[in-house]
């Protein structure tokens, strides 16, 4: 009974926090949550001149020669993962004081972060998504899109709850670790660019010489980033080994980050 009463207080507070940094990013703001529609549109833009009309790239295959909509459909997932690890691991450090002065589940920081990120930058993915249901509708027909989109959506949803998972669990991890190691928090930064490049968000996977492939495969966020293409131009994410093994590490490193949290978190007062 404990154990879910805090687990309750757990996830109002994240969902607490989460809103309220959601809202203190656009304090003082004009538009305010237009924001949230405006800059992935601005951002769609920027890129369809840049990949489509300048350097006029192409992906053959599944995507029909258009690399915009190749990289998008992985990028703003990414997004969302780059910033919540980035904003969670320095949340404790962020707010030593109240972490000092308040007694209340710490776990609610990162987890908040996590959870304001996810929000700001899968708006912008269903912004994209949403263009590419009204394209599947022109081209295909009504009929098609009706046995399309359930599958699609269902598969989105899939894929939202265990990069959730997985983004909650390093974050959990990275804050503790930052609170003891402050520089860890700068290394932060420059291991996400490092992942980044390692993850075919902006390559095709069959670009990537065979020597190098096996390590790519130990990539836990390779299997999101098939998934997604997958979701959003056929449909349904394949059960495959790739996509195994990230979840099961979504699942792995959200207890292993819980764990060493509960047990770093006894001495935060005594390193802020």
């Amino acid at each position: 009974m404990k154990v879910i009463q805090e687990l309750k207080k757990i996830a109002t507070l994240s969902l607490f926090f989460s809103k309220r940094d959601i809202k203190a990013r656009f304090a003082g703001s004009f538009l305010g949550t237009t924001w949230l529609v405006l800059y992935p549109l601005c951002l769609i833009v920027m890129f369809y001149f840049v990949f489509s009309q300048v350097l006029k790239i192409k992906i053959p295959g599944a995507f029909k020669g258009s690399f915009l909509l190749f990289f998008l459909s992985a990028f703003f997932p990414w997004l969302s993962l780059q910033e919540g690890l980035m904003r969670a691991s320095s949340s404790i450090l962020d707010n030593a004081e109240t972490v000092k002065k308040v007694p209340f589940p710490l776990e609610s920081l990162p987890l908040g972060m996590v959870l304001s990120s996810s929000f700001c930058h899968f708006s912008a993915f269903l912004l994209f998504y949403a263009f590419n249901l009204i394209s599947f509708l022109i081209h295909n027909g009504p009929l098609s899109f009706i046995t399309f989109f359930p599958k699609s959506a269902l598969s989105i949803l899939i894929l939202l709850v265990f990069q959730t998972v997985m983004a909650s669990g390093i974050a959990l991890l990275l804050s503790s670790v930052c609170a003891y190691l402050r520089d860890l928090v700068q290394v932060v930064s420059l291991a996400l660019q490092l992942w980044f490049y390692a993850t075919p968000v902006v390559y095709p996977l069959d670009m990537v010489p065979k020597s190098l492939k096996k390590l790519l495969f130990l990539n836990p966020y390779l299997g999101f980033v098939q998934g997604y293409r997958e979701a959003i131009f056929s449909g349904l994410i394949r059960a495959d080994a790739v996509k195994l093994y990230s979840f099961t590490f979504s699942i792995a490193i959200f207890f292993l980050g819980l764990k060493v949290f509960e047990r770093l978190k006894q001495g935060f007062a005594d390193v802020l």
